[in-house]
This record gives structure tokens, sequence and C-alpha cells, in this order.
């Protein structure tokens, strides 16, 4: 797979920081739960996409679509000049990187037939 290296290099960042922002609660900044959610989104995205460490052959096109919606709405809740925007607009961005990398290249539009 194209970019196995580097969406392993994000996997282990993800799950580093999710264990450092375990702690994080409602009353924490908006921005250090939107960093909380994104890397959260992508071991949802790895179980989403692989199944038993190999990645699915095909992503739905809806599917990826969705996804992308959901990276979007993320980003919109970051405060601009607030505490911690940096590292939340980091987070969006490997997120953003890492779905390209394990469902980019597979995104296949199942509304039409399939003919052998």
């Amino acid at each position: 797979m194209y970019g196995e290296k580097r969406a392993r290099q994000i996997e282990h960042k993800a799950r580093k920081q999710r264990e450092s922002l375990a702690g994080v609660s409602n009353t924490a900044p908006l921005n250090v739960q939107v960093r909380l959610r994104a890397y959260c989104m992508i071991w949802e995205l790895k179980q989403k996409y692989y199944k038993a460490d190999t990645p699915l052959p095909y992503v739905s096109k809806a599917s990826h679509k969705a996804d992308e919606e959901r990276i979007k709405s993320l980003e919109a809740k970051i405060i601009k000049g607030g505490s911690d925007e940096e590292r939340a607009v980091k987070a969006i961005a490997e997120t953003k990187e890492y779905l390209e990398i394990v469902a980019g290249s597979r995104v296949r539009d199942n509304s039409k037939n399939r003919v052998f």
C-alpha cells in the first residue's frame, strides 16, 4: 500500500497523543477536545478500513465522503487564536492525510453495477 510507513507513523503518534489526552474532560479548551477527537478518529478509520491488519480491497464512495465531512466538521470547531490552535490544526491535517492514505486510492462508486 502506498504510504504504509507514513500511516504507521501517524497511527503511533495518534496512540501516544490519545494516551496523553486521556484525562480531557468536557470543560477542557475546545481546541484540546478537537485534538482528542481527531486522534480518536484516526483509530476509528483504522478499524473501519482494515480487517486483521490488511486493508479492505475497496472503500465505498459514500463512506469516504462521510468521513471527509466528519473531518470538516471537526476542523470548523477549531477556535482561531485560541490556546492549542496550532496543535489542533496539525491533528486535523494528520487525520486528513491518514484518510487519504488508507482509503483515498481504493474509493469505488457502488451505485453502478459491475458487469463481468
